[in-house]
C-alpha cells in the first residue's frame, strides 16, 4: 500500500536513467543510460513490508518515490535509479492513489555493478 510522502523528504538527489541498445564498431549490442537527475526518497524495505513484497517479486529491496513529471511518468521496468555508487533496477511504479502526483517505485539493488 503507498503511503502519502510530503514533498519536503524528498531529499536524496538521484539519476534517473533509460537505456538504449546499440551496435559498437565490432557490431556487438552495447547499450548506453541517458539520465536526468531528480530529488527522492529511498528508503530499504524491511520487516512485514520486505514480506510482503518478497511474496511478489523476490528481488524488491527498495522503495524510492519521485514526483511524478513529465519524464518520470515514462518510467520502466527496463530503467535504473543511481544515488552515489548505487543503482536501483525498477521491478514496478506505481501513481500513488492515482493523482498522477507522485511515483512509488519499487526496485532491486545490483549487487557488484
Amino acid at each position: 500500500m503507498a503511503k502519502r510522502v510530503r514533498s519536503s523528504l524528498l531529499r536524496q538527489s538521484v539519476l534517473v536513467q533509460t537505456p538504449t541498445v546499440g551496435r559498437g564498431t565490432s557490431g556487438q549490442p552495447t547499450t548506453t543510460w541517458a539520465g536526468y537527475k531528480r530529488w527522492s526518497q529511498i528508503e530499504p524495505l524491511r520487516g512485514e513490508e520486505l514480506t510482503i513484497a518478497k511474496q511478489n517479486n523476490e528481488r524488491i529491496t527498495h522503495r524510492v518515490i519521485l514526483r511524478r513529471d513529465n519524464r518520470t511518468k515514462t518510467l520502466k521496468a527496463k530503467d535504473r535509479i543511481l544515488h552515489g555508487t548505487r543503482a536501483l533496477y525498477v521491478e514496478g511504479v506505481t501513481n500513488v492513489d492515482e493523482r498522477n502526483s507522485m511515483l512509488e517505485i519499487m526496485c532491486r539493488e545490483a549487487i557488484g555493478n
